[in-house]
């Protein structure tokens, strides 16, 4: 039966329109897709990430490359280190590196040379600018050309050497190698854990040293509380923080029982102490955060109290003299009218800490922080339960002075021209003129205690007199006869 002309016409009228208007949305879609592409399209990741510091030859430092860092004692020896990106509590201006046994410091790049490493033919590697993906095709090491300062690189189980090419060596980095043998070095999801001989050229090392950045952006996502101190309403009312106090506030009974029946115990000496605290030398003994270390152990050395194996000798390897006669001199740079001794006695509630605190600290002119950044060495203890060089360093009994605890808490870590000339000035009452000049600071000889003692009381009574307090680097009104008085009521 032929069809009706009405019905054809009607049908035909409804399958056009939808026709053309899928073939003009087809054109705009695939324009619109093609365009879209061309923006997302991005150069293979490399993971060569660059620093915004420059070494001693005016590059930007390339992280987790190997360089030469220059010994802040004698400038002509060097440090074997591994540039490392910035932490959260890195100095501006500074970056971190890993040394030969482990440990980490801040440092400045200036001080950085680019190192030559030799790399074992047949070594996988990366090479800057080419893809470094798990997947990857992977480069290998045909020579190391230390003449030239270039690895010859070859695809790996190439046949012949149509790729083959030479390197800088600042564009090559050393992949983590495979030990079927060894099921120990790897975690769950066969990843390389701290037991691999190449740990520090896995991916897993590399982001978790990351922080500092990773940091910033879990605050900038708002996954993480910003810090109190740049946004305190913003830190207050983030979720996480309520969460924590709130869980503290319904937990209390129970926090407070587990604390009175925890005991520390160090597991490599047997003392009754943290191992974190611990000064045996031991694996992981005295790691703490670095500036509480050293706070702790100049308590400790004052005070003979921790373990009781603190001894004098320890004292003044530390600070230059036994606990005694470092209290002593402490005092002879406070004024006679103010009773040092009651106020060590005096507790108040401090901001950033939970308990109420002794008034007075026993606190270093120039920062720790600052020490930290000019260091080669990681301040902590030997085997022998003797403190190291940069413990000592930074304990001397010219860098110690007694400070009220709000003007300690607000001193910063900043070391201004003003303090570096007082401390100069400071320093000439335990030293002779023979012995200030000689640069290496734990090789001077100190004068003799009475000398030491009348030296430091003339040196505090030119800085005011009898009623002035004035320790260096802090404000002067926060030491002044009115702040003292308000101390002694308590």
């Amino acid at each position: 039966m032929p069809p009706r002309a009405g019905r054809t016409a009607k049908k035909g009228k409804r399958g056009k329109k939808p026709r053309a208007a899928k073939k003009q949305t087809q054109k705009t879609t695939t324009k619109t897709t093609a365009t879209k592409g061309k923006k997302k399209k991005a150069p293979p990741s490399n993971a060569f990430v660059a620093s915004k510091y420059k070494d001693s030859e005016g590059k930007r430092v390339i992280y987790f490359n190997a360089y030469d860092a220059a010994d802040l004692k004698d400038s002509a020896e060097y440090w074997e280190v591994t540039a490392l990106p910035e932490g959260c509590s890195t100095p501006d201006g500074y970056i971190r590196v890993r040394f030969e046994d482990g440990s980490v410091s801040h440092y400045d790049p200036g001080l950085l040379t680019p190192r030559f490493v030799h790399l074992d033919e047949g070594t996988l590697v990366d090479v800057r600018g080419y893809d470094v993906r798990y997947r990857a095709p992977k480069w290998e090491i045909v020579e190391s050309n230390a003449a030239d300062q270039v690895y010859v690189v070859n695809k790996e189980g190439a046949t012949d050497d149509s790729e083959e090419m030479a390197v800088d060596f600042k564009s090559v980095r050393q992949r983590p190698r495979f030990f079927p043998d060894n099921p120990e070095y790897y975690g769950r999801s066969k990843q390389p854990t701290k037991e691999h001989p190449d740990y520090v050229f896995s991916w897993v090392f590399r982001k978790m040293m990351f922080s500092k950045r990773n940091r910033e952006a879990g605050i900038a996502s708002g996954s993480l509380a910003p810090r109190k101190r740049d946004d305190e309403q913003g830190y207050l009312h983030h979720p996480t923080t309520m969460y924590n106090q709130q869980y503290q506030k319904d937990h209390a009974e129970q926090i407070k029982e587990q604390k009175a029946k925890y005991e520390p115990y160090c597991c490599f000496c047997g003392r009754a102490c943290k191992v974190s605290a611990c000064n045996c030398g031991g694996k992981g003994t005295g790691k703490r955060q670095l500036a509480q270390l050293v706070r702790q152990t100049l308590r400790l050395a004052l005070t003979d109290g921790l373990g009781g194996e603190l001894t004098d000798e320890n004292c003044r390897l530390l600070t230059g003299f036994p606990a005694g006669e470092v209290q002593q001199i402490l005092q002879a740079a406070i004024p006679d009218d103010v009773n040092i001794e009651e106020l060590l006695e005096k507790k108040c509630v401090q901001r950033g800490l939970p308990y109420p605190s002794c008034v007075i600290h026993k606190d270093h002119i120039k920062a720790v922080a600052q020490w930290l950044s000019e260091l080669g060495q990681k301040p902590g203890w030997n085997h022998d339960k003797t403190p190291n060089d940069a413990l000592r360093l930074i304990n001397r009994i010219e860098n110690l002075q007694y400070l009220i605890w709000r003007a300690n808490l607000d001193k910063g870590a900043a070391y201004t021209e003003a303090i570096r000339k007082d401390l100069a000035d400071y320093e000439k009452c335990f030293y002779s003129a023979a012995q200030l000049k000689k640069r290496d600071v734990l090789r001077r000889k100190y004068l003799p205690l009475s000398k030491v003692l009348a030296n430091v009381k003339a040196w505090a009574a030119r800085r005011g007199g009898a009623r002035a307090w004035r320790p260096i680097g802090v404000p002067e009104l926060s030491h002044s006869p009115r702040e003292v008085g308000k101390l002694m009521a308590l």
